[in-house]
């Protein structure tokens, strides 16, 4: 019996058509020979490469025979299945000629115009029964040689072709895609679905094979603490150990994790960090390398790793640790302020411990997210950064820590802003019988600087009519005066306060009679200084048919909203608008009515703005507990 021979990609399907061949005991015998080493050398140079323009110099005897060969292929495989054996067996007819005309399937999407040169075939009727072994060898000798010699003419022209443009290639090369997407140049992208479990795989493995590497980034930029010098650390294991806090959580089984990343050095289970923030030491007593909600315990993290720590006692998000006698303060993340609120209380009165300590929790998890007590109404507020924000926040609630709760109508987390300038004097003064109180100032209120939040504090005063040490609590009075505006109580973003003149009694005056004529001296002066009311505005992006584009912007116009701009995206309509938040309370739905369900959007916090007078008015008395 004469063997069907297929030399190609080796497989469990090559070998089912090998085996059942034999089986049938093929009375008629041919030899197929797929130039493979030449066919994947000429494919990937010419495919990947794009190095079309060097088939022009390779000889014209060559390129007839590869011709001859794929076209006899060709001819061969569609007698075969026209043959009567592979008549008799419908699913060996099936396997061969999807394992021949797959191949070649794939080579005319990978580029048409080399297809013809990537198979090199040679008839199998030249060998028969009648010809001896030896005779068989021989010829195949000469075919294998023939193939040699095309695949060493081909690597010496291409050599000499890469050696021209090395850097170019080197560049552009499919192996070398870290480097692009270092430099921007290209971007990956991958789709799929973490709830449907779809593609995970595929991105951490394209994370590996695109991203840059930490060795490949240069050395992070830091500043010491001592001398807010500016300082280096390079992500190697040899530099002293820095690595920045970027989240908090709370496990049930290990307690309060502490996700860092590494960037320098080495840092060695149950060893000492020092929190720069605090200034304080940390024992991280466990490190644990995370796989979901699973923890593997390792006993040393390095340059470029991310863990997660336990058995800390002060570290927040954002913090920076790094070795005792190495301080260093890595740049931190910037949270934004919470724009909206909502009163919460417990179902239950034995739920109020366990929502307080379950608050407690979650804020120290999400610092966009904040809890507070109204001194009024002595409420539980949460803030955050809008109604999804919370609405996670009171399903985790129920979820994680079983606590019911009831809440209230959301409410936007509004500010106060100075637009003018009052010059005041403020005098305290309080007489009990005995030792009394006195305290003198004279000030200047006026708006902060654009871009400086908080409070900016000048003392100009000089001949010591108030003593050095009471100046910093009249700082301290005015900054702690800011959280309670003059109009509703909102507090102030900024604002700038200087000093001019002022006395003091001998007896009478102290620190706390200083720091009670800023408190007092705010509320009378700041309400000279035109105060507004500030909104939060949202960046608001809405993709929409076009169809219904005209109704989305005529509702955006009735909520007070600004378009900015309306552009085309992959067939539809897309709107760019700034809205205040007090108007987009159950926008969602809105939008899916007007759109039939066909419309989405995204919105973010923007920045603060001054609140319309009768909006203002509003919601003064709303706050003052007056109908409007």
């Amino acid at each position: 019996v004469t063997s069907v021979s297929l030399t190609l990609f080796p497989g469990p399907d090559i070998m089912y058509v090998i085996s059942t061949s034999l089986a049938k005991g093929w009375r008629k015998g041919v030899i197929f020979s797929f130039g493979l080493c030449s066919g994947l050398i000429i494919h990937t140079l010419v495919v990947v490469l794009g190095l079309g323009s060097i088939l022009k110099t390779i000889p014209q005897a060559i390129r007839i025979i590869e011709l001859l060969g794929a076209s006899y292929l060709l001819f061969l495989a569609y007698h075969l299945l026209k043959t009567s054996y592979l008549d008799k067996d419908i699913s060996l007819k099936k396997e061969i000629s999807e394992n021949i005309f797959f191949t070649g399937f794939i080579m005319n999407l990978s580029n048409p115009k080399v297809t013809l040169f990537f198979i090199s075939f040679f008839p199998g009727f030249l060998f028969s029964e009648v010809l001896s072994y030896k005779i068989q060898f021989l010829i195949l000798g000469i075919i294998f040689f023939i193939q040699a010699l095309t695949i060493f003419f081909f690597i010496s022209i291409t050599i000499d072709r890469l050696g021209e443009n090395y850097k170019f290639y080197k560049k552009k090369s499919f192996w070398n895609k870290t480097h692009a997407t270092q430099d921007m140049s290209i971007i990956p992208m991958v789709c799929g679905s973490s709830f449907k479990n779809k593609g995970v795989q595929f991105l951490l493995d394209a994370v590996c094979r695109y991203l840059p590497s930490p060795e490949d980034k240069e050395a992070i930029v830091g500043t010491n603490p001592n001398n807010s010098e500016e300082i280096s650390r390079k992500p190697s294991v040899n530099d002293p150990f820095a690595a920045l806090a970027f989240k908090i959580a709370t496990d049930p089984f290990v307690g309060r994790l502490a996700f860092f990343r590494a960037y320098s050095g080495r840092l060695d289970a149950g060893s000492y960090v020092l929190n720069n923030r605090s200034g304080n030491k940390e024992r991280i007593s466990r490190i644990y390398q995370m796989h979901s909600n699973k923890q593997n315990a390792i006993d040393f993290i390095e340059a470029g790793d991310i863990g997660a720590a336990v058995g800390f006692k002060d570290i927040k998000t954002g913090d920076t640790l790094s070795a005792e006698k190495s301080p260093i303060i890595l740049e931190s993340m910037d949270f934004p302020d919470p724009v909206i609120g909502i009163a919460v209380e417990p179902k239950t009165k034995a739920d109020v411990d366990k929502l307080g300590m379950a608050l407690a929790k979650l804020a120290e998890e999400d610092p966009t997210f904040q809890v507070k007590t109204d001194e009024a109404s002595g409420q539980t507020i949460i803030s955050g950064m809008g109604e999804l924000h919370l609405d996670i926040i009171s399903d985790r609630l129920r979820r994680e820590f079983k606590v019911e709760v009831n809440q209230g109508k959301p409410q936007v987390e509004y500010k106060e802003a100075l637009t003018g300038q009052a010059k005041h004097r403020e005098i305290y003064k309080k007489q009990t019988g005995g030792r009394g109180k006195f305290a003198d100032i004279v000030f200047t209120i006026e708006p902060g600087e654009e871009g400086k939040p908080g409070l900016e504090f000048v003392n100009e005063i000089k001949g010591g009519n108030v003593p050095k040490e009471y100046i910093p609590s009249v700082e301290k009075g005015f900054k702690q005066a800011m959280s309670n505006g003059p109009l509703a109580g909102f507090e102030l973003d900024s604002m700038k306060i200087t000093l001019h003149d002022g006395s003091f009694h001998p007896v009478d005056s102290d620190s706390l009679s200083f720091e009670l004529a800023a408190k007092l001296g705010f509320k009378e002066s700041a309400k000279a200084s035109r105060p507004v009311i500030m909104e939060p505005i949202m960046k608001l992006e809405a993709l929409t048919p076009e169809e219904n584009m005209g109704d989305i912007v005529g509702d955006l116009n009735r909520r007070r909203g600004q378009v900015n701009s309306m552009d085309d995206r992959a067939g539809s309509k897309v709107v760019k608008a700034e809205v205040p938040l007090s108007e987009m309370f159950g926008y969602v739905t809105s939008l899916r009515t007007l759109s039939s369900g066909r419309a989405t959007s995204t919105m973010e916090f923007s920045h603060y703005a001054e609140t319309p007078s009768s909006i203002s008015e509003g919601v003064i008395s709303e706050v003052k507990g007056n109908k409007v």
